[in-house]
């Protein structure tokens, strides 16, 4: 009975493993704990359960640790993560992933949308900025007045220079 539900699992995992690139990790160490403990296999071969769900499972547990859109999280804890939701009851896996998420997150496309607008608002400021700076100083009429009323003349008072001469 424990070879035919170790069978049943190891059949799971390898259709799992074509699902994507990310699943080959997570399968191959599943294979390994499966080798290791029975109880797993029987988990994984319960038909309750599938691949497509264990990836929904993962990412809303990484979506609750990430920080302005961003998680970073170690393998390990995402093959802990893919153990769990084997191990769970229908319950717990709902409490985690729910029939449907009530609270509207982010796609990478709108993501993506957003940070390009707000370098494009960032840019926008910058170059007005720069175009306030580029613009040369003018100067006050009352300094104009004043330096078109000292007249100029050839008289040399004090110090003189060699251009004097010339």
């Amino acid at each position: 009975m424990a070879e035919d539900r170790k069978k049943l699992a190891a059949d799971k995992l390898e259709k799992a493993a074509k699902i994507s690139d990310n699943m080959k990790l997570i399968v191959k160490h599943l294979q390994k704990r499966v080798d290791e403990d029975e109880g797993l296999a029987d988990d994984i071969a319960d038909e309750k359960k599938d691949f497509n769900a264990c990836m929904k499972y993962i990412t809303e547990k990484a979506r609750k640790l990430a920080k302005n859109g961003c998680a970073m999280v170690e393998d390990s804890t995402v093959f802990e993560w893919a153990e769990d939701y084997f191990r769970a009851t229908p319950e717990d896996v709902e409490k985690i992933v729910g029939k449907k998420t009530e609270k509207k997150t982010e796609s990478t496309k709108e993501i993506r949308e957003r940070v390009r607008e707000e370098k494009a608002a960032e840019q926008q400021e910058k170059k007005s900025k720069q175009k306030n700076a580029e613009k040369p100083n003018k100067v006050p009429k009352a300094d104009k007045e004043k330096a078109e009323k000292i007249p100029k003349t050839k008289d040399i008072e004090g110090q003189m220079s060699l251009f004097d001469f010339m």
